[in-house]
C-alpha cells in the first residue's frame, strides 16, 4: 500500500487537508480490520488503530499541495526506495 498513512499526514504536514470520518468510514474501517488478510497483520492493525484515533483521513491528492509533480517525482519514489509502505 503506497497511499497516505497517518505517519505521512504528520511527516508532510497535511493536517489542514484532513477529512473527518463519517459514520460510514468508521463502519468500513471496522469491517476491513476484520478481513482475514488484515486481521493477523500487525502493521495494518497498527495503522487502523492510528486512523481510528485520528478520526480523519487524507486523500493522496493532498500531497499535490506541495507541487504538481510531488507525488510522482518525490513521494512515490521515496516510499518505494525506502520500502516505507504497508505490505
Amino acid at each position: 500500500f503506497l497511499g497516505i498513512t497517518v505517519e505521512d499526514i504528520e511527516k508532510y504536514k497535511l493536517e489542514r487537508h484532513l477529512i473527518k470520518f463519517k459514520d460510514s468510514d468508521v463502519s468500513r474501517l471496522k469491517q476491513i480490520q476484520n478481513y482475514a488478510w488484515f486481521k493477523d497483520n500487525k502493521e495494518w492493525q497498527k495503522e487502523f488503530k492510528a486512523m481510528k484515533q485520528l478520526g480523519s483521513k487524507a486523500e493522496i491528492q493532498a500531497l499535490s499541495s506541495r507541487g504538481i509533480s510531488f507525488i510522482s517525482e518525490e513521494y512515490l519514489p521515496e516510499k518505494i526506495k525506502s520500502k516505507d509502505f504497508l505490505d
